[in-house]
């Protein structure tokens, strides 16, 4: 466990920027590698998470190692693996300084405090299939342990969930700010924590809806607050030396969010934030005074492009701002960064996303997480000054990339002269045969070259995968977006068939077999595809999806528990509008026209959703019952809008394979 290749570039940011890591490749002669079945890729995850230290001295990694091997007499341990805790030396990451052993717990994640304190956060058990954590604090050589809100034991049953850190206070020896549940006042609050003795004093109370405070010099100045169905979040902020929270902003948290926080400024009561102003086409990072409102001009921008975040280090550093364009990209503050990350990415082929997760305090070592079409997830150390990158962990290392499906980036003109982006994973054996075209759900969101569960379990099968980016994408600008309101049924289905024909004539695929497969809005696409054109595909697979637009949206305006009905009317916005227009809603809506489907239906949801209510499946299956038309459905007891627990996804993800398998034959 743990495998550790040690990956060393040449010298120099000039043949850094031009070294080329060449991928497998199979020879002609050689038969493809088996795919993957279903089950194999939800095994065990070997390394959790990576974290390095503020000097750059230490790297720790939360993970599995092997159980050993039982001593004569003992009973044989239920669990193969152990998680653990290992610290490194970030000179040398083959030396392992310490061991630590949760005793049988689950290890989520650790976070260096200080540079002699590092924080384990630990699963103790599972309520209601809630994690309930712990976290320990302990010297790099695991000596002086501590539990955090070590004062408060004889109310500590009653955290339910401890705690997440919101501020290390890199000035302060001992101090750490940290958000956990008060289970006397019941809500969320803000603690002062000391790392050393693990006492804990509360600063202040949130609300019961608080998710996430912003501080500067120790002091909360920002606070987000989401409603109960959890889409809508609300920015409150306090200046310096006020006492009373003001609401600032709103944005929704199912949709590239048009405002986030990147982090404090040297200036007082000015915070840097991700926002769209009016008139504004896409995210910019940008400055904030949050005692009049202000925003500066953007500090970062691209046209056409959104802002997905910024990163700001332990010293309230601005790094740089992070894009997303096919991969994961950066701006860099410091010009001198950017050929480094150049380098970095040849490196890896431009076929990964490489995310900067930390940088030490000299800049001299960057942590890197990277992940790809056929990367689940690996963790490495850059030094800056020897341009070498070194592999740490990898979190599925069982899975072999030749084994998974491989994804290009390809684009879509349509047919209204317009431009979309779209990716299509191949099989392992690269073969033309069937397609399933897999839209994303939002539908203000927008998919990328990530590693994805279910494109390599559709691709093993020997199916080819299309994820487009039609035009009501998120991540493009709003004018990308806005060509896609209220056109569910129209401009968006058709960005989704000029992108199959493409497909289909640049990989010789199969056109007499396609299916369509999506959750969430994708699981409308699905259902107005399959109503749409039965002459191509061949099957519709629903997940979570809206079928009624009209039931729809009047659950949206009855559900609205936002005080200016901001919620009804962002979806009368991108839908339609129930007063004005319900007959094009109805003409809209798969389940009112349950008698002109031609193609076989697989409806699946979970009864807990809160998002799109299950009645919406529930009626469209009892729609195209009475209509004669072929449907199966699930329904998944106790879970919500797809999110699910491993043992329901894999049943979900059975049953569609073997759906369209007969739909295929």
């Amino acid at each position: 466990m743990f495998t550790r290749r040690h990956l060393v570039l040449t010298a120099g940011v000039a043949p850094l920027a031009n070294l080329v890591h060449a991928p497998g490749v199979f020879a002609d002669s050689a038969p493809p590698p088996k795919p993957y079945a279903i089950e194999d890729f939800f095994g065990d995850v070997e390394t959790y998470d990576t974290a390095l230290s503020p000097n750059g001295k230490l790297i720790s990694l939360a993970g599995l190692v092997k159980a050993p091997e039982p001593k004569a007499g003992e009973k044989t341990s239920e669990d193969k693996n152990v998680p653990v805790v290992l610290v490194l030396d970030a000179t040398d990451p083959s030396k392992v300084l310490h061991k630590f052993n949760a005793s049988g717990h689950r290890i989520q994640y650790t976070m260096w405090a200080k540079d002699n304190r590092l924080l384990v956060w630990i699963v103790v058990l599972y309520f209601d299939g809630y994690p309930i954590r712990r976290i320990v604090a302990i010297d790099p050589d695991g000596s002086n342990p501590v539990t955090l809100f070590e004062n408060k034991r004889t109310s500590l049953n009653g955290f339910v969930d401890l705690g997440g850190a919101i501020d290390f206070l890199s000035d302060h020896p001992t101090d750490i700010l940290m958000m956990a549940w008060d289970p006397n006042k019941e809500e969320p609050a803000l603690y002062r924590v000391n790392v050393m003795t693990g006492s804990a004093d509360r600063v202040e109370v949130g609300s019961l809806h608080t998710v996430l405070w912003a501080v500067q010099d120790g002091v909360a100045m920002l606070r987000i607050d989401v409603n109960d169905r959890g889409d809508v979040m609300t920015v409150l902020a306090r200046p310096p030396g006020e006492t009373s929270w003001k609401v600032a902003r709103k944005f929704r948290a199912d949709q590239t969010p048009d405002f986030f926080i990147v982090g404090p400024t040297a200036k007082a009561g000015v915070f840097l934030v991700g926002a769209r102003l009016e008139g504004e086409d896409t995210v910019s990072v940008r400055e904030l005074d949050i005692a009049t409102m202000i925003f500066s001009k953007p500090v970062s921008s691209r046209p056409g492009s959104d802002s997905t975040g910024g990163f700001i280090d332990q010293y309230k550093r601005f790094v740089a701002t992070a894009y997303t364009n096919d991969r994961t990209d950066y701006d860099f503050v410091d010009p001198a960064l950017a050929p480094h990350y150049r380098g970095i990415n040849s490196y890896f082929d431009h076929a990964c996303n490489v995310r900067i997760t930390e940088v030490d305090r000299a800049f001299s070592r960057l942590l890197l997480t990277v992940t790809g079409p056929q990367e689940p997830g690996s963790y490495y150390l850059y030094d800056r000054a020897q341009t070498k990158v070194l592999h740490l962990g990898t979190s599925r290392p069982d899975l072999d990339p030749d084994r998974l499906a491989s994804m290009e980036a390809i684009s879509i003109k349509t047919r209204d002269g317009g431009k979309i982006s779209a990716y299509l994973s191949a099989p392992v054996d690269r073969k033309p045969g069937p397609l399933v075209v897999m839209p994303h759900g939002g539908p203000e969101i927008r998919d990328s070259m990530g590693f994805d569960i279910w494109v390599q379990v559709l691709a093993a099968q020997g199916w080819w995968v299309l994820q487009p980016n039609f035009r009501g994408s998120g991540g493009y600008g709003l004018d990308f977006a806005k060509a896609g309101w209220r056109h569910w049924d129209g401009r968006m289905q058709e960005d989704l068939d000029d992108a199959i024909d493409q497909a289909l004539a640049l990989r010789k695929l199969d056109a007499k077999r396609v299916a369509i497969m999506g959750a969430s809005y994708g699981g409308y696409a699905a259902l107005m595809g399959g109503l749409r054109r039965p002459d191509l595909y061949k099957a519709a697979i629903s997940i979570a999806g809206p079928a009624d637009l009209t039931e729809m949206l009047r659950y949206e305006r009855q559900h609205d528990d936002t005080p200016d009905h901001e919620r009804y009317g962002f979806w009368s916005s991108r839908i339609g509008d129930l007063d004005k227009g319900e007959a094009a809603l109805d003409a809209a809506s798969p389940r009112k026209r349950a008698k002109e489907f031609k193609v076989p239906v697989f409806l699946i949801h979970g009864d807990a959703d809160k998002i799109v209510p299950v009645s919406q499946s529930r009626e469209m299956n009892r729609a195209l019952k009475e209509a004669g038309a072929s449907v199966d459905y699930l329904e998944v007891k106790g879970v919500g809008h797809p999110s699910w627990p491993d043992k329901e996804e894999m049943n979900m993800l059975h049953r569609s394979v073997s759906f369209l398998t007969k739909a295929f034959a």
